[in-house]
């Protein structure tokens, strides 16, 4: 079996990948839906290393540990700026649909 550190550089990987491939997707596509679940069980994944990590006490390198912090951060500003994409996105398809509905009723008081 891998060594702790080791799993948590793979999945830090596989986490960056999903970031990658989210940021070229469309958040309205299934594709992007299944990039957020897939980050989320990578998310859960990476949290359960470095908590055994820190429960075990073992391979604690303060510069592993500060990496881990920063890489962390730089997840955390990644998926910010996603997030906020699709709120955006969200946004305009409700004021599309606002639109839509009052010129529907702007048609139906004819």
């Amino acid at each position: 079996m891998k060594d702790i550190s080791q799993q948590i550089r793979d999945i830090n990987h596989k986490i960056a990948l999903v970031m990658q491939k989210m940021s070229i997707s469309s958040p309205g596509s299934e594709d992007f839906s299944v990039l957020v679940s897939e980050l989320l069980t990578h998310i859960d994944q990476r949290e359960t290393y470095l908590q055994t990590l820190i429960d075990e006490g073992r391979d604690l390198d303060a510069d592993f540990l500060s990496e881990q912090y920063q890489l962390s951060q730089t997840f955390i500003a990644q998926a910010r700026k996603v997030m906020d994409e699709c709120q955006s996105l969200l946004q305009g398809q409700q004021n599309t649909n606002r639109q839509i509905n009052a010129y529907k009723a702007i048609e139906s008081n004819r």
